[in-house]
């Protein structure tokens, strides 16, 4: 914080968060075991979640049929039990959500974005919101101030749907186009 460099913390257990949040940093990465307090703190001081439900979802849902050992597995299930009170707590709290994936982990790809917006919609954020976590609020999260909004002054990063994504958190999966500073890129 004394820097102004935006900071990140990989906290799933709450003491893990409230120590982050205590410590200034600007976001926690999971917080799958956030519990009220851990929320309230979050939402004070404007640090941010960014909850990347696709992590647990991956493992979860392909489980030992797809190599996945059955210890992480049985962890992975139990832990997406809890994150319904975690989700539950900072929408409470109204902790600011920023979108993000932990790509890499098992069945989470990149490219699976859409799926991320889906599963925040699934545990209660509006499609609204969602489109907003993964724009404005992500830009906010990392400091960047020409990006994350389609108006004037904002470098022109587009996605082109064919539904409106403040309605419906799937027209992500199919874009028309995308454009990257102006210039169409697919």
């Amino acid at each position: 914080a004394p820097t102004d460099t935006p900071t990140a913390a990989h906290a799933h257990g709450e003491a893990g968060i409230k120590n982050a949040v205590e410590a200034g940093i600007t976001s926690v990465e999971h917080g799958t075991f956030m519990d009220r307090e851990a929320a309230e703190m979050m939402a004070e001081r404007g640090t941010y979640w960014v909850p990347t439900a696709s992590a647990l979802h991956g493992i979860v849902e392909n489980g030992t049929e797809a190599g996945i050992p059955a210890d992480a597995v049985a962890k992975a299930e139990d832990a997406a039990e809890r994150f319904d009170d975690a989700w539950e707590h900072a929408l409470d709290a109204d902790v600011p959500i920023a979108m993000g994936t932990d790509a890499g982990t098992p069945f989470n790809y990149f490219g699976d974005i859409p799926a991320e917006l889906s599963l925040m919609v699934e545990y209660g954020l509006s499609p609204a919101d969602a489109l907003e976590a993964a724009t404005v609020n992500a830009a906010d999260l990392l400091g960047l101030d020409d990006v994350g909004r389609v108006t004037e002054g904002y470098r022109p990063d587009l996605v082109v749907l064919d539904a409106d994504p403040n309605a419906d958190a799937g027209a992500w999966r199919d874009p028309e186009a995308v454009f990257l500073g102006g210039d169409r890129v697919v």
